[in-house]
């Protein structure tokens, strides 16, 4: 999480949102100021949105209230999430340990399991790599989801309501943090809820505890979309249309809506195929962005490298698989926990499979029901006989440590490599390990092992590309936004409209022979961009250079005589040219 400096209070790009968030809550508002959200922004009314829940906002109320620095606190409450996900596991292991014949706490093996599978192989650690908002709005989803499963079970075995009022709070703080793990802990209590309800209407008690519980979570579901048109004046809980990022060309690509059930195969596949790639260096397997054309019907807008999860979580997918089999064939006692989690996500993967962005960050949203699924099934494997558990043990320990290795080999590679915004220091330490791991196995990445002129991968490029187009021209802020701009050109040399951004800001800022070099940087690297070469005779126009200002804009008439702007702005120039001549006779 450091990146290997152990500063824990230390501020990371695109971590600040949640400490803005928590002010504007202190002061009666739900928008925040634009650079708090930056490219993410939702724009309603002339007010900037962010489409993450208030959740983490809420637990920085203590600090927005001595104004502390903002960003500073987003790996400690990280490191919060994590840890609370661990012990919420360990809690429902103990659960369901009591549930089985015998009760009696969890065998010390099983724990050993639970715990290095939650937290060294499963998609948690991936996203304690970074500290960007969209890091720590899954794993806290993860955390309060994980606690109000376990207090569901437990409502479940005892159906003593204070159980399920706190399903019902930590479900709707998981829905407020992210979305489709609130939407999966808050099904698994209606559908707990439900049971109960006709297991008293068979007996001919009463059910309106359970009939309210379930009227509570259908609340809590609600409460989303009631928040969204709060902020944005619809219930749609991610108005794309809204977001300044998503122009009308984009939109117009996948239909402007965040859903399509044509995705659903897509979805299926990307999230649970058996999808890796490999490589003769280090590190060995790397995610797959899986190409939506091979899918009839699928409206794809942002798809990133996934390492499906039979692959990324290895060890929770097997306990949940052979655990599932075990209490299908024999073990009773534990059905009804089994089919509160295994149906409890049929709704929220579905809305995952149907979305239009993938990532596999993503993964990380199966997490709660993955370790509830896997704990469950440990469960039932626990309660085998003493050679066919030891045989699954051994087995879950060989998957859990294939679990762990490819979770730190692609968390150290998306740290290292994958993503923007890392400082050089821990790309080049990487890059080192790297080097070091292929001396030790005999291999060689062509590529070398220098970080400056690796620079990063493409997994990352949208998130840049981006940035770089709605860097802001406010004057107060330029040159933090040229600064930005320089980044992503050192990172991704040979992406265009980078240059172009920086070159237009360099002109907002007066500095026109920078942006002179700039656009001749560019057209180094492809002589034919027609706007690098309008814009370059834009800043000859502005330096005075008349000449060379004409020469660049007949240039782009050259290759696009039609263009309306370039006509004008030859106008333009000529008549500048004639008025200097005059003025000199």
């Amino acid at each position: 999480m450091t990146q290997g400096t152990g500063r824990i209070l230390a501020a990371e790009p695109f971590g600040s949102f949640y400490d803005a968030q928590a002010e504007s809550l202190l002061n009666g508002h739900l928008d925040v100021p634009p650079e708090a959200i930056e490219f993410e922004a939702f724009v309603h009314d002339h007010k900037s949105y962010g489409y993450f829940g208030p959740t983490p906002a809420l637990l920085r109320l203590p600090w927005a209230l001595i104004h502390a620095e903002h960003g500073r606190l987003t790996r400690l409450y990280l490191l919060g999430y994590f840890a609370a996900s661990l012990l919420a596991a360990y809690l429902l292991l103990r659960d369901v340990c009591a549930r089985r014949t015998g009760g009696g706490a969890p065998r010390p093996p099983w724990i050993i399991l639970v715990v290095l599978n939650a937290g060294l192989g499963s998609t948690l650690l991936y996203l304690g790599s970074r500290a960007y908002v969209y890091h720590e709005a899954i794993l806290c989803g993860v955390a309060f989801a994980l606690w109000s499963i376990w207090a569901t079970l437990r409502y479940a075995r005892t159906t003593a309501l204070r159980w399920a009022l706190v399903a019902v709070g930590c479900g709707l703080l998981s829905l407020h943090a992210r979305a489709p793990t609130g939407l999966f802990s808050l099904t698994c209590l209606a559908l707990a809820a439900a049971w109960i309800g006709w297991r008293r209407w068979r007996s001919g008690t009463g059910v309106g505890s359970a009939v309210g519980i379930i009227g509570a979570a259908v609340l809590a579901l609600a409460s989303f979309n009631a928040l969204s048109y709060l902020k944005f004046g619809t219930f749609e809980g991610c108005p794309l249309r809204m977001n300044i990022q998503y122009t009308p060309e984009r939109l117009a690509q996948f239909g402007g809506r965040e859903f399509h059930a044509g995705n659903l195969a897509y979805g299926l596949s990307a999230y649970f195929g058996l999808h890796v790639a490999t490589k003769p260096y280090f590190p060995l397997i790397a995610p797959v962005a899986v190409d939506p054309a091979r899918f009839a019907g699928a409206k794809v807008d942002l798809t990133e490298g996934i390492l499906g999860i039979p692959f990324a979580m290895p060890g929770l997918t097997l306990a949940a698989l052979l655990g599932l089999g075990v209490i299908v064939v024999r073990r009773r006692e534990l059905t009804g926990a089994a089919a509160l989690v295994w149906l409890g996500v049929v709704p929220m993967t579905t809305a995952l499979c149907i979305a239009v962005a993938f990532a596999h960050r993503y993964t990380a949203d199966f997490c709660p029901f993955l370790i509830a699924a896997a704990i469950v099934g440990i469960g039932a494997l626990d309660q085998l006989a003493p050679r066919m558990r030891t045989i699954a043990a051994v087995g879950l320990s060989l998957a859990t440590f294939g679990a762990v290795a490819v979770t730190l080999t692609i968390t150290l590679d998306y740290q290292g490599r994958g993503v923007w915004g890392v400082p050089l220091a821990t790309r080049q330490r990487y890059a080192d390990l790297s080097q070091g791991i292929d001396h030790a196995l005999g291999l060689k990445n062509p590529a070398g092992y220098d970080a400056k002129r690796l620079g990063v991968s493409g997994q990352d490029r949208h998130f840049a590309e981006w940035l770089v187009m709605n860097l802001t021209s406010d004057p107060a802020r330029q040159p933090q936004a040229i600064a930005e701009c320089r980044k992503v050109i050192s990172f991704f040399p040979e992406y265009a409209p980078a240059y172009l951004r920086l070159g237009t800001l360099l002109i907002d800022n007066g500095s026109f022979q920078d942006a002179v070099a700039t656009y001749r940087s560019v057209l180094t690297l492809y002589p034919g961009f027609v706007p690098a070469h309008f814009n370059l005779s834009a800043a000859y126009f502005r330096l005075g250079q008349l000449d060379d200002a004409l020469a660049e804009i007949q240039t782009v008439l050259r290759l696009t005589p039609q263009d309306p702007d370039a006509k004008r702005a030859l106008a333009f120039i000529q008549a500048a040219r004639r008025q200097r001549m005059e003025a000199g006779h």
